[in-house]
This record gives structure tokens, C-alpha cells and sequence, in this order.
């Protein structure tokens, strides 16, 4: 994985020369930087400025793919010509496209039940968050005291001992625990989904965290892959320092779509 920048020229050519782009692009830590709190999260409004500039373009696509809720992810950004993959792409939609993963809705009640049951065991840890986005559950722990990350490690290992039984996959994230249906899809098949439905664009992906890899491995050595950060570990081509460095590249490739093909 190389730094982006240096190699800048040569990835500016490529974009400039596809007639077709989809951006794939993470919200927390990506296109907003992270926050204390999940519902804390502010999208800079540069960043608003930027997305709208892409979308706006005849060659370009925007879709934002989040754990979030679809109508959390919506509000967020505000946007209404963005394609939206909520839900870690469980629930779609867009300009044409209205998606609803039909496995992942009659587990509904499998993760509601699994709520009840977690919601009261976090009320007994500090600092501690239960997300309920109704097809999947979110465990934020941000801003527990280091003194209680033990017990919590210890009520995860059980909930997970006891929801072992049920259709629930568990995941990790930063220092977030997702609960999703077992069901086989991720952000990565949400991406092949949308490709297919756009007729194969492009695809230019940017995010942060371990459920990106799946975004990452989707594009099977097409178009490019970045990652924010710079783990020891990705699948992604290139990275990014940091989360501020997100709008230079946003107005950079803008300005790459501009040339002629």
C-alpha cells in the first residue's frame, strides 16, 4: 500500500480517462471525522460542498456506504441525488434504485430480541452505547472508563456465548461492535450491487475501518482503493494520512473528471 500523493499524477490519468465513475465512499472517519459520541458526527460542510460538486458532474456517481441507518446516513448528508448504502448496504437507494436485503428483514426480529437482551446488560456500564438501527445493532464504547473495559470484554464474550445459537454475526470496528444478520452480504456486495446496476463504472473507494476491506477486496483489481490511515495491514492500492487530507483528494479528482476523455 503506497501513499497516495507521489503516486497522484498517474491515478489523476487513469480517473480522467474512464468515461464512467462511481465514488464508494465511508462516512465515519472518512468523509466525517470521528466523533466522541456516534450521534455526534458533523459532515464539514467543505465536504457537503465537494459531494455535490461530484454528483453534479455527467461522469461521476456518489454513493456513501455506513453502518449507519439509511435515514440517519440521509439526514446526515442531505443530499438527495447521493446513492445511499445504510445498514452496512442492507438497505439502498438512489436515483433508480430502491433496495432491501428480504434475509436481512425477516431477521428483524432475531436482532430486535438481541437488543432487549444486550440493552439491559450495557445499562450496568459506563459510558456505554447501544445503537438499535432495526436490521442491525451497533455497541459504541468510545467513551467507557479504562476501568470498566474489562467487565465490558467479559459481557461481550458472554452475549456472544449466548447469542451463538441465533442467525447474529459479530464484528469489530473502531471501538464499536457491530451485530448484523448472518446473511451473506456486507459494504462489499452492496458495491458489486450497485456497479451492476450502473452498468460497471469505475469504481474509486475511500475508507477507514475493517468493514471497508470488503469494499476494498470487492473491486477484484479494478479502479482504485484507498484507505484513510495506514494500517499493517490493507487491501486497499494507496492511502491517506489522515481524515483531513479526504477534501483535497475529493476536489482533486473533480478536477481529473474535468479533463477530456
Amino acid at each position: 500500500m503506497r501513499n497516495l500523493w507521489p503516486e497522484w499524477p498517474r491515478v489523476r490519468s487513469l480517473i480522467a480517462t474512464q468515461r464512467r465513475v462511481l465514488f464508494l465512499l465511508d462516512f465515519d472517519g472518512t468523509l466525517a471525522p470521528l466523533a466522541g459520541r456516534h450521534d455526534e458526527a458533523v459532515l464539514p460542510e467543505a465536504i457537503r460542498s465537494l459531494l455535490s460538486s461530484l454528483q453534479g458532474r455527467p461522469r461521476a456517481g456518489v454513493a456513501i456506504l455506513s453502518g449507519r441507518s439509511l435515514s440517519d446516513l440521509r439526514s446526515r448528508i442531505g443530499l438527495p441525488a447521493l446513492y445511499y448504502c445504510g445498514n452496512h448496504g442492507l438497505e439502498i437507494e438512489g436515483p433508480g434504485i430502491s433496495f432491501r436485503h428480504v434475509e436481512a428483514l425477516s431477521l428483524k426480529p432475531v436482532m430486535q430480541g438481541a437488543a432487549v437482551r444486550i440493552a439491559g446488560d450495557l445499562a450496568r456500564v459506563p459510558g456505554a452505547v447501544l445503537e438499535n438501527k432495526e436490521l442491525t445493532l451497533s455497541v459504541h464504547y468510545r467513551r467507557v472508563p479504562r476501568a470498566a473495559l474489562g467487565p465490558l470484554r467479559k459481557l461481550r464474550a458472554r452475549l456472544q456465548i449466548e447469542t451463538s445459537a441465533r442467525p447474529i454475526r459479530w464484528g469489530a470496528g473502531r471501538k464499536v461492535w457491530e451485530l448484523v444478520p448472518e446473511v451473506p452480504w456486507h459494504k462489499g456486495a452492496a458495491s458489486r450491487y450497485l456497479m451492476r446496476c450502473l452498468r460497471d463504472p469505475f469504481p474509486i473507494a475511500l475508507g477507514d475501518d475493517t468493514t471497508d476491506e470488503d469494499v476494498f477486496a470487492a473491486l477484484g483489481g479494478k479502479g482504485v482503493a484507498i484507505r484513510i490511515g495506514r494500517p499493517r495491514a490493507s487491501k486497499a492500492d494507496y492511502y491517506l494520512g489522515s481524515q483531513a487530507q479526504v477534501a483535497r483528494f475529493l476536489r482533486e479528482a473533480g478536477a481529473a473528471l474535468d479533463e477530456a476523455v
